[in-house]
């Protein structure tokens, strides 16, 4: 029985150094493989001509994305905000999208009141909403809404001033802030 057990063991010694050595084989192949020469025909570089276009055509597939601060309300006694750095999706206005998003976090401005359109002209920037806006805010929702995208206008050099419209008619106020004359932005 002892012979038996001695050459089961020398069996699996084996097989572990057959594995073993396959394993190595490999691995010596692998590395092998890695440092081959490569042929100096493929060394060349292509004529300046053909690196041209497809550098170009890479670029024109590319564009180049834009970044935005995106505001965030903060729920404290006061009105504060907190600002982050976002990507703007492509083909999209800046300005609508850094806008919608803040106000999409207001609970009271309901889901149909979102910006429509902002033009720039002269540093006023006329922000223009649809109906749903006049929806009737208490003193700090119209607070947030105001104030806020006044600051998220104010990441804007050219904007230095917001005027309030719906569907291209001024707006007077929301409540109790005075929107009849564009109100300063805030940097």
């Amino acid at each position: 029985m002892s012979s038996r057990t001695t050459t089961k063991a020398a069996n699996r010694a084996a097989w572990v150094f057959v594995i073993l050595g396959a394993v190595t084989l490999g691995a010596v192949a692998t590395v092998a493989q890695m440092g081959r020469v490569v042929p100096a025909a493929l060394h060349k570089k292509p004529p300046v001509e053909a690196t041209a276009q497809p550098q170009q055509a890479d670029k024109a597939e590319a564009p180049k994305t834009e970044k935005v601060k995106t505001f965030r309300v903060g729920f404290t006694p006061d009105f504060t905000t907190e600002s982050h750095v976002s990507d703007v999706p492509p083909g999209v206005d800046p300005k609508l999208f850094t806008l919608n998003d803040y106000l999409s976090q207001i609970k009271a401005v309901p889901q149909e009141a979102r910006v429509q359109s902002v033009t720039v002209s002269d540093g006023v920037a006329t922000i223009d909403f649809p109906p749903a806006l006049r929806h009737g805010y208490g003193t700090e929702d119209e607070q947030m809404v105001v104030e806020g995208i006044c600051r998220v206008m104010g990441q804007f050099p050219e904007v230095k001033w917001v005027k309030f419209t719906i569907d291209g008619q001024s707006v007077d106020t929301l409540g109790n802030i005075d929107l009849s004359r564009p109100l300063a932005v805030t940097r």
